[in-house]
């Protein structure tokens, strides 16, 4: 691969990409999220191509980096499961335990009858 020009590894890209994850995550931005992880894999497979023409130098470099968004990640990783776990337990508050009580639409409370059951008159 003498004289051909190497893929640059998009090491600055990634960290700008998991900063705005951050971000996101802190503001609760579902599409902001959502749009910052796909960039996060678009990145990362550009990286997996770079690596195989990077030079031992550049491998350091980027072993390093990638090393740091891994931990990066998996913090975001643990904030989010957090939250999911979070709004699972609100959404089984709010439900009754997903099974007894519900909201009818127009925001009265309405208790659900379970299923064979009839209501008395």
């Amino acid at each position: 691969m003498v004289g051909q020009p190497r893929p640059p590894l998009p090491l600055d890209d990634l960290e700008r990409a998991l900063r705005e994850e951050a971000d996101a995550l802190v503001a609760g931005d579902a599409d902001r999220l959502h749009a910052a992880a796909a960039c996060k894999v678009d990145l990362l497979a550009q990286i997996k191509v770079a690596w195989r023409a990077a030079a031992p130098g550049e491998r350091r470099r980027c072993a390093l980096a990638l090393q740091a968004a891994r931990s990066r990640h998996e913090a975001h990783a643990g904030v989010l499961a957090t939250r999911m776990a979070m709004a699972r337990a609100q959404l089984d508050t709010l439900l009754g335990r997903g099974e007894a009580l519900l909201y009818a639409p127009d925001g009265a409370f309405a208790p659900r009858l379970p299923a064979g059951a009839r209501e008395l008159a």
